[in-house]
């Protein structure tokens, strides 16, 4: 499983983040909520949650103890949904499959609180026409998208504004619900009010163009979502009922920030929400889905709404928030979000590819990339077989180990990675072959800049294969641990030299002597940096053109062989000096013309 590239973990366990917080009658040990998230594998008929993977889903994503876990929506009633492989729990069938998973979460020592949802004009018209069911929404005929209206004429089966009576029907079916959850072993219920759903339907002037008194102004628009909380607290307690919006989101074609009002619109609401806590009815939580998304299903970044934010909810709502979205990339957004006291954070879609994801967020470990065509698919690959970071390692260090142990030739690091199709972290290879090195398992050697590795039975001796084949059919080898060597050599010459010529009369004063040797300088230099391009290039097993390779091993040859001589002959010289002289004297008594 690879780890999700160009992305660098920090460490969250100095933050609020990982201080304990009371949510409803839950003690939570951190603050990182898994969401709601939508998976597509129950069963049909019957909206049954999946009797093979389901209960392992959540045990694999509860087992850091004090987590709390929002399921993913269950629809209240049958008329609620038309999505066939999402959940409901209006059933005895479905309450008895996820009285199985609220037990191993709690057998985890951790916390569930099921989301309760319902459609409306989200679902397909034509999957409730075959089921007998009416296509409900706030108003008559107002389609989100041609695609829903075409299969609403094709089903015939057009979008209903649901009657006063049918609202009432649907409180019911939230309250039976609700009950359905804590008799299931819930702690508590999230009414969905977001992300384009009924709720949020009747709450956003885009899609409510009602004339009662479920529409029309702010107030109104508010109403439905208001009883279904009421019914709720009177049901089952106010701190057993948390509550999600979603004020800029313009999934299922809402307004989002181009409505002026829309904040007004929240604002009135979560104020009566506040009002209500403070007569002695206060909500769990809230629950808020961040401008920085406002599709869920467009990526990471894109749809970001920059020109507001969801803080106004802070100066009326007095109790816990959490925040959802697109943080697991950004731990610099998250630590500067969980520095007010109140507030949570909500991780979705790494969540899902990283079962451990509060163990990786408190150490600053890396991340598995998601699959997301797998999101909606019914088969356990993309459910329950991501790796903790444990296990990912461990399976990396095993492929890692039979790689290095299965060449017959010295690597560097990046060969590893390229060889790998870059399914690894540099990082984390590093890391496994200090490891393996530690252990004996593999030995290394430093050629000038470059780190090279191999099994212990193959001896790191860098021999260049010119890639082409000489009179005899034989390859043409030139090692260059010999000319590494000597290189080193040059570098010490040079050192030893600069140093007699100090010792001798500090300083040399001839501009032209300066000259020199800076000039000898700047061609050892150039001379280092050759050497260690041929070396990276033959290391990481990129053949360069034999000519080239000939050519610059004659040359560095050719160069050290005339440096050394000259060396020698300078040190001879300076030895029986006792001042010192310019380049134009050592070149007299040498009887050469030039030198470096």
């Amino acid at each position: 499983m690879p780890f999700t590239k160009d992305f660098t973990p920090q460490a969250l366990n100095d933050t609020n983040l990982f201080k304990s917080i009371k949510i409803g009658n839950c003690e939570l040990k951190h603050r990182a909520v898994f969401p709601p998230l939508t998976r597509m594998r129950a069963s049909h008929p019957g909206n049954v949650p999946n009797k093979d993977w389901a209960v392992e889903y959540y045990n694999q994503r509860s087992q850091y103890p004090g987590t709390m876990l929002i399921t993913e929506g269950a629809f209240i009633s049958a008329q609620a949904g038309g999505y066939d492989n999402a959940p409901g729990i209006w059933s005895d069938e479905q309450v008895a499959e996820w009285k199985k998973i609220f037990a191993k979460i709690h057998e985890n020592k951790s916390f569930v609180w099921v989301q309760l949802w319902n459609l409306g004009r989200q679902s397909y018209a034509d999957t409730l026409a075959r089921d007998g069911l009416r296509y409900d929404s706030a108003s008559d005929n107002l389609y989100m998208d041609d695609e829903s209206k075409e299969r609403a004429d094709k089903s015939n089966n057009p979008q209903h504004g649901i009657t006063k009576d049918e609202i009432k029907q649907y409180i019911k079916e939230y309250v039976h619900a609700a009950k359905n959850s804590l008799a299931a072993g819930a702690d508590g219920v999230e009414i969905h009010s977001a992300n384009g759903y009924l709720l949020n339907q009747f709450l956003d002037p885009k899609s409510n163009h009602r004339t009662d008194e479920y529409g029309g102004s702010i107030e109104n628009r508010s109403r439905f979502t208001l009883e279904v909380v009421d019914a709720l607290v009177e049901a089952i307690g106010a701190d057993k009922v948390g509550i999600r919006f979603s004020p800029y989101g313009t999934f299922g074609n809402l307004s989002g920030g181009a409505e002026p009002l829309i904040v007004a619109q929240y604002a009135h609401v979560i104020g009566e929400l506040e009002k209500r806590a403070r007569a002695g009815s206060r909500l769990a939580y809230l629950h808020l889905v961040e401008p920085r998304v406002t599709n869920p299903f467009l990526t990471e970044g894109a749809g970001e709404y920059d020109d507001g934010t969801n803080d106004f909810a802070y100066s009326i709502w007095k109790g816990p928030i959490i925040r959802a979205g697109n943080l697991a990339l950004h731990p610099e957004v998250a630590r500067e979000l969980v520095k007010d006291d109140r507030t949570l954070l909500a991780y979705g879609r790494y969540w899902i590819a990283n079962p451990d994801l509060v163990s990786r967020l408190e150490k600053g470990q890396p991340l598995n990339k998601y699959n997301r065509d797998l999101f909606y698919a019914m088969t356990p690959e993309g459910y329950i077989d991501y790796p903790t970071y444990e296990e990912a390692i461990a399976k990396a260090s095993k492929i890692v180990e039979e790689y290095i142990l299965s060449q017959r030739k010295p690597f560097a690091v990046n060969d590893i990675i390229q060889n790998l199709h870059n399914k690894i972290t540099k990082t984390e290879v590093v890391r496994i072959l200090e490891e393996l090195t530690t252990s004996e398992k593999i030995t290394s050697r430093t050629f000038g800049k470059v780190l090279i590795y191999s099994s212990k039975d193959i001896p790191i001796n860098y021999e260049v294969e010119f890639g082409d084949k000489n009179v005899d059919g034989k390859y043409e080898y030139q090692s260059l641990i010999q000319l590494n060597e000597e290189l080193m050599e040059v570098i010490r010459d040079e050192a030893a030299v600069k140093k007699e010529l100090e010792d001798i009369g500090k300083t040399p004063t001839n501009d032209q002597l300066k000259q020199d040797v800076n000039k000898f300088e700047t061609e050892v230099t150039a001379l280092e940096e050759s050497m260690t391009s041929i070396q990276e290039n033959t290391n990481t097993g990129k053949k360069l053109e034999c000519t080239h390779i000939q050519n610059s091993i004659s040359s560095l040859e050719k160069e050290i062989k005339s440096r050394r001589k000259i060396f020698n002959n300078i040190r001879s010289i300076i030895k029986d000096q006792v001042r010192p002289k310019s380049m134009n004297d050592f070149l007299e008594e040498l009887g050469i013309e030039n030198c470096v």
